[in-house]
């Protein structure tokens, strides 16, 4: 079993290391290596104690970096990054069949034996995986759990995130570049990535009529119960929280009895937080019928609720309401379809009706460190493959309202400290 690394025995590895290369180049007159200018240090050229200090350096980098991360963040950047096979991990369930409570593990036979795989073709699976810590192998011919996979193993709720990052997102996003190739403008959520490879898979023509991402979510449990469960887990994170919505606006000034919409608001969930403050307001909500037929019943005899089955493509029927709100709903669309949805608004629109978005405003490249950007640009990638949609900038947002009519009155966009979700508002001029 190898040592446990700490902190501060990586940190001297990595400062000894450092020293040591940094004076071979200066010594020889060499370029510091730069990811700005493009200097690159050749390593393969090097004498040999300097090679190896380079690898101890790398080495040394990649687990303090790894330990730092710690085992979710390893599973999640697993999912989708690594270069191992993570579809096969979880279609086969290895986490779950490697025992929980054993050192040792199980042999790969054993493993081979209770699969149905072959040997061989696990061992090139596990051992591929071992590399990026999860799983480990104790002796030889036996894998066992690191903390990693026992995470994955016993944690079902991230076995679901997982599974839709291996076998759903991911995938789709490395099939952007055929849907490209089919449909450039890339602006029909029946033309993504995620669109095309199903169709394909079901062996459809060209010709023949896909289904969007949403309706292959409806018609496969499978993957719509994995859809779920990451939606309700993205749901409880803090930067989503729905009390940004209720204490991040201004809804102690509507007047008493405005009328609030949700579209797309699904079970009230968002009202309810509004309400349970402002009781002045009334509320609608509206979604599609299979939606609005669940919705709880005790939410409209407790509070203004009322619920009401609409599609946000098809004209608004509420006419005058002060404020047409849209929760995290325009990210899951392409730009013209987001302008349909606000054209759909006009005729029902009043004087001074505002429309207010609260979603995800992509920042600027350079805008928040690059660790947390990598993840807001992949899962931008997620959009466009999913939904040919994507997570907009902040000016992409005006261009909406005006290219929707004129008469809107772009108000601006307000972030709230703490909260993933910014206002983007306009008011109709009429």
């Amino acid at each position: 079993m190898a040592t446990p690394t700490t902190f501060d025995g990586l940190a001297a590895t990595i400062s000894k290391n450092a020293a040591i290369a940094a004076e071979y180049l200066r010594q020889n007159n060499l370029p510091t290596p730069s990811l700005l200018r493009g200097e690159a240090l050749d390593t393969s050229s090097l004498p040999a104690e300097i090679q190896a200090a380079c690898l101890s350096l790398q080495s040394a980098s990649l687990e303090l970096h790894e330990l730092i991360q710690g085992p979710r963040a390893i599973l999640m950047n697993f999912s989708t990054n690594a270069k191992a096979d993570a579809a096969s991990i979880f279609q086969f369930a290895l986490p779950q069949r490697v025992p929980l409570d054993s050192a040792e593990g199980i042999t790969y036979a054993e493993l081979a034996q209770q699969t149905g795989l072959g040997q061989s073709a696990l061992e090139t699976i596990l051992r591929a995986a071992i590399m990026y810590r999860v799983f480990c192998e104790p002796s030889q011919g036996r894998v066992a759990h690191s903390a990693a996979s026992r995470l994955w193993a016993a944690d079902s709720v991230l076995n679901d995130v997982l599974g839709l990052k291996i076998l759903d997102n991911g995938l789709h996003v490395q099939f952007i570049a055929q849907a490209l190739e089919r449909h450039p403008q890339a602006d029909e959520p029946a033309n993504s990535a995620a669109s095309v490879l199903h169709a394909a898979l079901e062996g459809k023509g060209e010709k023949e009529q896909r289904a969007t991402w949403f309706e292959i979510l409806e018609r496969e449990p499978a993957r719509s119960g994995r859809a779920r469960t990451a939606m309700n887990m993205m749901d409880k994170r803090d930067g989503v929280s729905l009390r940004y919505l209720a204490d991040g606006y201004d809804w102690a000034s509507l007047p008493k009895d405005s009328l609030v919409v949700d579209l797309g608001g699904g079970h009230g969930d968002a009202v309810v937080a509004i309400a349970n403050r402002f009781p002045h307001l009334k509320f609608q909500v509206q979604d599609l019928p299979q939606t609005i037929a669940t919705a709880p019943e005790s939410i409209s005899q407790t509070l203004p609720v009322e619920f009401l089955a609409h599609s946000f493509l098809d004209p608004q029927p509420t006419k005058d309401a002060q404020v047409y709100l849209f929760r995290w709903v325009f990210h899951n669309w392409p730009d013209k379809y987001c302008v349909r949805i606000l054209k759909t608004l006009v005729p029902a629109l009043r004087k001074g009706a505002r429309v207010l978005i609260m979603d995800s405003v992509m920042p600027p490249v350079g805008g928040v460190p690059r660790m947390l950007e990598r993840e807001k640009r992949y899962m931008d990638l997620v959009m466009l493959a999913n939904f040919n949609a994507r997570d907009r900038p902040a000016e992409a947002y005006e261009s909406l309202f005006t290219q929707a009519d004129e008469r809107f009155e772009f108000l601006g966009i307000k972030s709230v400290e703490g909260s993933e979700l910014c206002f983007i508002e306009a008011s109709w001029k009429g």
